[in-house]
């Protein structure tokens, strides 16, 4: 009897790891949520209550997502995110990369690169 206690709780458990994987992060919705929205200020605000060495690891995640979605936004959240993480890897590479798309480009200034572009960054930096 109590073996099939045992494995009835182990499927169960089971289950519900399965179930928890699979299911979106509370990041991941807020992405999808201000993606819809078109606006990212619940995003950063969120993005400010994270730890600063895990933010860099959640803005990597939102302009991936951006990036595919809506390429305004993942525009407007480098511009917001940079200033507060200038010398991590992640914002340099987003950074850089938009710098030079040419459909994101003027919003890049030579000011903004000029003061936040930085060289030979580490990913745990900033």
């Amino acid at each position: 009897m109590n073996s099939v206690w045992l494995l009835a709780v182990l499927i169960g458990f089971c289950g519900l790891w399965i179930w928890a994987i699979q299911r979106p992060s509370s990041w991941q919705l807020l992405i999808v949520q201000c993606t819809e929205a078109k606006d990212i200020q619940l995003l950063l605000e969120d993005l400010e209550r994270k730890p600063p060495l895990v933010q860099p690891r959640f803005y990597d995640e939102a302009m991936q997502y951006f990036l595919q979605h809506n390429l305004d936004l993942a525009v407007e959240l480098t511009l917001r995110f940079v200033p507060t993480h200038p010398d991590h890897a992640l914002s340099q590479e987003w950074m850089e990369f938009l710098a030079s798309r040419d459909e994101t480009s003027e919003y890049f200034s030579s000011e903004f690169l000029t003061q936040y572009r930085r060289t030979g960054c580490a990913t745990g930096a900033g």
